[in-house]
């Protein structure tokens, strides 16, 4: 029976389980943790992933993830697959580290706050800890009080409870326990692929029946390329060249990388090859930069309309700012 298709678009919340292969005495260490903790952090960066909850134990790992871009696929390949490499050169370890393929539950974003529970009381679970807050490899401890969350992006679950105190009401939450719905959901062996309220399954089902599994068409970098500098009078050569210092802003270049990003939906990586930059890092930091410039002046804004009909009519994905 083939292999059911996962439904990806922007924005979407998924909770990722991956099993690993029983392996106790090499996860007695932190290595394997913080190995696969700065994993996500550069595959966040490199796929602009929103990472808003995860536990690590030697059984499983678990990861709540938004897609602002869709990409799942690619970038959970990017940290599975990464994860694997680097610890078979550390190990030595002979065979696949990971137990069959990542399993990938989409969630109704109303639920988020109670998946976030169920993964934070896995350590529970699964008997590695006794209580939620006493596990280490988790993101509980940025949800109970206030820490520098790095790429954990905790602000959405946090802003559904009280706002004076967010970190007590959480606490408070976690300790009421998992909802026996859930409970029941997750005990299953064989568990649907979306989860969430009657309204969103059944949204989530017809569009699978009638979507159409083919790529929509989107322009090419050159075209965006091209597009940039006829709108924004720039040469070509000025918008591929990375020239250094605040003199000099280059809104073209930070413009053409947006709408590749946004408009023509290709990776970081390959944008930053195109613009011959030497750190994927780079193009994001330009990106968010841009997106900031772009709140303050409505001419540019304007202009940057202007580009999306210019490079055809295709449909611009606004991020999250």
């Amino acid at each position: 029976m083939p292999r059911p298709l996962r439904v990806e678009y922007p924005g979407a919340y998924y909770h990722i389980r991956h099993r690993l292969r029983s392996n106790p005495a090499l996860f007695k260490t932190p290595s394997p943790y913080l190995i696969f903790l700065d994993l996500i952090g550069k595959v966040s960066q490199l796929f602009e992933l929103e990472c808003l909850v995860f536990c690590l134990t030697p059984k499983e790992f678990h990861l709540l993830i938004r897609t602002p871009h869709g990409q799942l696929s690619k970038a959970m390949k990017q940290l599975f697959g990464g994860f694997a490499k680097k610890m078979t050169g550390l190990t030595h370890q002979k065979g696949p580290f990971f137990i069959d393929r990542y399993k990938a539950i989409l969630i109704d974003p109303d639920w988020i706050s109670d998946i976030s529970s169920i993964i934070h009381w896995m350590p529970v679970t699964l008997k590695k800890a006794t209580t939620p807050e006493a596990y280490p490899w988790s993101s509980i401890g940025a949800y109970i009080a206030p820490t520098d969350a790095g790429w954990l992006q905790t602000r959405f679950i946090l802003n559904q409870f009280d706002k004076k105190n967010p970190y007590l009401a959480y606490k408070t939450f976690m300790a009421q326990g998992v909802p026996a719905e859930l409970v029941k959901f997750y005990k299953r062996k064989k568990k649907a692929s979306v989860l969430g309220s009657d309204a969103f399954v059944t949204q989530i089902t017809e569009k699978t029946k009638t979507r159409r599994i083919e790529k929509a068409p989107t322009p090419d970098m050159d075209t965006l390329i091209q597009s940039t500098a006829e709108i924004l009078g720039e040469p070509i050569a000025h918008i591929l060249a990375s020239r250094r210092g605040r003199l000099n802003p280059q809104l073209g270049r930070s413009c053409a990388m947006y709408l590749c990003r946004h408009l023509g939906r290709h990776t970081i990586t390959d944008i930053a090859k195109k613009f011959n930059v030497s750190h994927y890092s780079t193009v994001s930091v330009r990106i968010r930069r841009f997106r900031a410039v772009l709140q303050k002046n409505p001419r540019l804004k304007a202009k940057l309309d202007l580009l999306v009909k210019t490079a055809g009519k295709f449909k611009i994905h606004s991020p999250a700012v």
